[in-house]
């Protein structure tokens, strides 16, 4: 919360931050965290500083404050990367993998037009793309069930085939034609041995019409 009777003070809002820095990087986060609100306080508009207070608030774990941190920087910034992966990051320590990865992907984009413009996102670009797929993981495995998935692709198989395992024929059939073996068992395995898997097939495609966001994936 603003302090209202602070006077408007970027310079004194600077040092703040500065000394909030010290305080981080030094591991005393609750300090850190202390110094910059006094900044927020003197230059309340400044969307860095909120990234900034936000940082600390994620290594004390206060998730909540971390994502009314990170949206109002997104308010003042909107093409704001670091706020996008602050907020994907307290997202999904609350146990909403689905908004971290709208977040994440979101950062991700960013990331990237950072990088194409010669910015600094590359040292970003690595860490963004690992919680885009962890929340992507999470999000799956709390949605779709172990049976419509494809042990090659990990995606929902469209078309199952059975060898005794059963995998998508997109999938299977591609791997055969790099390696004419059972992608698990490694045991021989041709074109000819594939047989439909009928019912997964028909069970996959309900799935599919009453999910229909599982297609994306």
């Amino acid at each position: 919360m603003v302090n209202a009777d602070v006077p408007h003070d970027p310079a004194k809002a600077l040092e703040y931050k500065e000394s909030g820095n010290k305080c981080f990087q030094a591991g005393d986060y609750v300090q850190a965290e202390a110094l910059y609100s006094k900044a927020i306080n003197h230059d309340p508009s400044n969307p860095l500083l909120y990234t900034n207070r936000s940082m600390a608030l994620l290594k004390l774990h206060l998730y909540p404050r971390v994502i009314l941190d990170t949206r109002h920087a997104i308010s003042l910034l909107p093409h704001n990367m670091k706020a996008y992966f602050q907020l994907a990051q307290a997202q999904i320590a609350l146990g909403d993998p689905s908004s971290a990865l709208t977040s994440a992907k979101k950062a991700h984009e960013f990331c990237v037009e950072e990088c194409m413009s010669g910015g600094k996102g590359a040292s970003s670009i690595g860490p963004i793309t690992e919680l885009v797929l962890r929340a992507k993981k999470e999000d799956w495995e709390r949605k779709v069930p172990d049976w419509c998935v494809d042990d090659i692709t990990f995606s929902v198989m469209l078309d199952p085939t059975k060898t005794g395992q059963s995998y998508d024929r997109s999938s299977i059939m591609e791997h055969l034609r790099r390696s004419p073996t059972d992608p698990l068992t490694r045991e021989p395995l041709q074109v000819s041995d594939l047989r439909p898997n009928l019912a997964l097939r028909a069970a996959c495609e309900e799935f599919l019409q009453e999910n229909g966001w599982a297609v994306d994936w």
